[in-house]
């Protein structure tokens, strides 16, 4: 069915342990709140789509009381106003690419799935590098690579002459 149980070792005499053990407990940890963090991306991405403008007061969020989703996301989980946002972004990002769309984003989707790159990473890597220009992005070498500390990338800024080339980093 696609579920998985998420078990959380125990903090219990933290103090006594081994830097390693210690190491190995923060890593753990820091999975499991990737592999959650991407679940929670999924169900925002819905929120997302039935808070549509379009739909007016009667999207979910307008009928939640909430002016935006994120709002409502943040209300519903506690997070910040960032992390709610990076949730949104990131579960439109995963959803686009189930939905055949943004093939390029495929690998970023899996990482994110498998709990190996954070829903905030995967928000980086998705939004667009100038916001207000129409651009294309792609990546030189695998894409496989953006799980890791930084990304860069190069974005094709199409403005009204010839195309710029800007070097970024995201992660």
């Amino acid at each position: 069915s696609g579920d998985t149980m998420i078990v959380l070792p125990s903090v219990v005499g933290v103090g006594l342990f081994a830097d390693d053990e210690l190491f190995a407990l923060q890593g753990e940890l820091g999975l499991a709140r990737r592999r959650v963090d991407a679940r929670d991306a999924v169900i925002a991405a819905e929120i997302a789509r039935r808070s549509d403008r379009a739909l007016g007061q009667q999207g979910l969020a307008a009928r939640a009381g909430e002016v935006s989703v994120e709002k409502l996301i943040q209300k519903l989980t506690g997070a910040t106003a960032s992390i709610a946002r990076a949730l949104t972004a990131a579960g439109k990002a995963l959803d686009s690419v189930q939905g055949g769309g943004s093939a390029w984003l495929s690998a970023v989707a899996d990482a994110v799935s498998g709990g190996e790159l954070s829903v905030a990473s995967a928000a980086a890597i998705a939004k667009p590098c100038f916001p207000d220009e129409r651009l294309a992005r792609y990546r030189t070498g695998s894409i496989g690579s953006c799980v890791g500390p930084a990304v860069t990338m190069t974005c094709i800024v199409q403005t009204s002459g010839s195309p710029r080339r800007v070097v970024g980093a995201c992660g």
